[in-house]
């Protein structure tokens, strides 16, 4: 019978925090019942790449298996927790009639449980206190646990895995336009070890109805001798004194985070800007004249005061 060398491939110490495993391959050689060399034999086993070179073996005449080297590596697995491995060898048995012999195999080591995936069923939701998302998180396997954590801005809420929940209204104060992206995120661990994280993103709006209110324009004489001494106001003589009260919101300033950024007040025909202010001198004669006032909250949503 002619000699061959065959490989013995084992995997150990499957590690799921680091996602690898120990990989050992042994290397044998039967004879020819002819051939032997006594430890002038060299070669290499090569493990997913990495070549690992030995000399000095002995081979003998026996047909029976015979230990030639053995050697490990440690290889980290996809992120999908899965690996086939190759593994080759050579063993130059200094022989005429054995010569050099090669050999290779695979082996599909297990599959190591990674961190779950997560998903929303939602990509955009309102953040009015009644609205609600849910986030779903898939294991890759039943003895791992997860943790999923909502955040936006420095506010951050633990929710349940396939469990609807509303965004709390606070959070309104952490978007500072109309819209911004909160982030789902589920932490896998494994025994109290973390073995990774995946998130997903989605839109969190403001409502239609978070918008700034006028609650009152205040309207007064500015010119003392025709309030004191005429008692209405004059085309020509009156100036008027307007104080604008606005609030950025329709709920709970405080708890949306908004606020009045510009006043906007047309009299008379001239626009005027800021919360309180002194009119020119009026140039309208009639039973009335209108007052207008657009304020605009940082969010760019008006409201408009007659």
């Amino acid at each position: 019978m002619a000699a061959k060398i065959t490989l013995v491939i084992s995997e150990s110490s499957v590690s799921v925090a680091n996602n690898t495993s120990k990989v050992t391959a042994k290397l044998y050689y039967y004879g020819n019942d002819v051939s032997y060399n006594s430890g002038g034999c060299s070669g290499y086993i090569t493990i997913d790449g990495t070549k690992y070179t030995f000399s000095g073996a002995t081979i003998k005449t026996s047909t029976s298996a015979q230990l030639i080297s053995t050697k490990s590596k440690v290889v980290t697995h996809g992120t999908d927790g899965k690996k086939t491995v190759s593994v080759s060898a050579q063993l130059v048995t200094n022989t005429t009639s054995a010569g050099t012999l090669k050999t290779s195999t695979t082996k599909t080591l297990t599959t190591i449980a990674r961190a779950s995936s997560i998903s929303v069923n939602k990509t955009s939701v309102p953040v009015d206190g009644s609205t609600t998302i849910t986030v779903t998180a898939t294991k890759k396997s039943s003895s791992l646990t997860d943790t999923i954590v909502v955040t936006l801005g420095s506010n951050t809420k633990t929710v349940t895995s396939g469990t609807a929940f509303t965004i709390p209204v606070s959070w309104l104060s952490a978007i500072s336009g109309t819209s911004a992206t909160a982030k789902a995120t589920v932490t896998t661990t494994s025994g109290g070890t973390p073995i990774g994280s995946n998130s997903v993103s989605f839109t969190v709006t403001v409502p239609a109805s978070v918008v700034p209110t006028i609650s009152s324009i205040a309207v007064s004489e500015a010119v003392a001798a025709v309030k004191s001494n005429v008692g209405v106001y004059l085309k020509g003589q009156s100036q008027l004194n307007i104080t604008i009260t606005a609030k950025a919101e329709t709920s709970a300033e405080v708890a949306t985070g908004s606020a009045i950024s510009s006043y906007s007040t047309t009299i008379d025909g001239v626009t005027y800007v800021g919360s309180a202010f002194t009119t020119n001198v009026l140039k309208t004669a009639g039973d009335s004249i209108k007052i207008t006032t657009t304020v605009t909250d940082k969010r760019g949503r008006t409201a408009t005061k007659s």
